[in-house]
């Protein structure tokens, strides 16, 4: 029975086809537990599995060991390696030949559809919050995330421009984002919110001008940091307002620096994570109350850029 588990899991064939999964799992377990080595030799072992090999193997042993002493986190484990890959198989139907279900369009003109409702706790949880303090940076800025009674989501906390020391020459700045988008067994994904024209958020401000940044990072290393960033102005007051922005308004920045050269509006099929961002360089308390983040979108609206598209000429290097 363990020999058939051993090449049911550690299969050479599903190794060559599936590198990039069989990897990921080794790195779930790995990074959450730090218990399981991987080695040539281990593969080997479980590959070509014998009475000598799994009582003798010194890697074997410390496994069996350590499962009889935490039998807890071997349950956590094969509990997450199962919800992947019963995730990974949904994956593989939805784009399969297979799949005979008739797809209907899952968005309609002029209706807001929901990506981020904060009803519950569990609704924060794709959510980060990230402050100066926390950062290299060493600054004073606080900042918390909680669902209020209203049931939404209350971001608050204080600003401050104080700096550290003399080696920074700027500080103050908060952030709230979602995580990455991901797949089965950690792969990064994106949204795709191609049919869309608008974000639409319902928020309640206190009058300080945010930015929204919406994370577009692709293959290469050169567009990780690439974000499209908008300015988001809060009325402040006890009313809530409702704020429709155009994705063909978002300006490339490239390390929160705005972009010299651009040459196409956002892909909104590569949208990674979107977040919200206060460094208005105005020292004091702040709040930032949401209560959806959605999207639409307007057959009438115009996609196309209103600012300058400046087409650079390509293998010439612009300083």
């Amino acid at each position: 029975m363990l020999g058939f588990g051993a090449r049911l899991l550690f299969d050479r064939t599903a190794l060559i086809r599936n590198k990039a999964i069989y990897s990921n799992a080794i790195c779930i377990v790995k990074q959450q537990y730090r218990f399981f080595r991987v080695t040539p030799r281990l593969i080997k072992r479980f590959t070509h599995p014998t009475k000598a090999n799994m009582t003798k193997s010194p890697e074997i042993s410390e496994l069996i060991e350590f499962a009889k002493n935490e039998p807890d986190i071997i349950r956590k484990i094969f509990l997450k390696l199962t919800q992947e890959f019963s995730k990974f198989v949904d994956e593989k139907y939805e784009n399969s030949v297979f799949n005979k279900k008739v797809t209907i369009t899952d968005y309609h003109d002029e209706v807001i559809d929901i990506v981020f409702k904060f009803d519950e706790d569990k609704d924060l949880d794709p959510f980060i919050v990230t402050t100066d303090s926390e950062q290299n940076i060493n600054g004073f800025s606080s900042a918390s995330l909680k669902i209020t009674e209203n049931k939404t989501a209350l971001f608050s906390g204080n600003l401050s421009c104080e700096v550290p020391d003399s080696s920074i020459q700027y500080s103050g700045f908060v952030n709230l984002s979602c995580v990455r988008k991901t797949k089965s067994f950690n792969r990064p994904s994106y949204y795709d919110w191609r049919n869309y024209t608008h974000l639409v958020l319902k928020l309640r401000g206190d009058g300080r001008t945010w930015t929204i940044l919406l994370s577009t990072p692709k293959h290469y290393r050169e567009s990780w940091a690439d974000q499209y960033a908008h300015p988001l102005y809060t009325r402040g007051g006890p009313y809530w307002q409702i704020t429709k922005i155009p994705f063909s308004h978002f300006f490339l920045c490239t390390n929160t620096v705005v972009s010299k050269f651009k040459s196409s509006t956002i892909q909104l099929n590569y949208i990674a994570r979107i977040g919200f961002t206060l460094s208005d360089n105005i020292d004091g308390p702040f709040k930032l109350e949401l209560d959806y983040v959605g999207l639409e979108n307007i057959p009438n609206h115009d996609r196309t850029s209103p600012y300058e598209l400046y087409a650079t000429d390509k293998y010439k290097a612009y300083v």
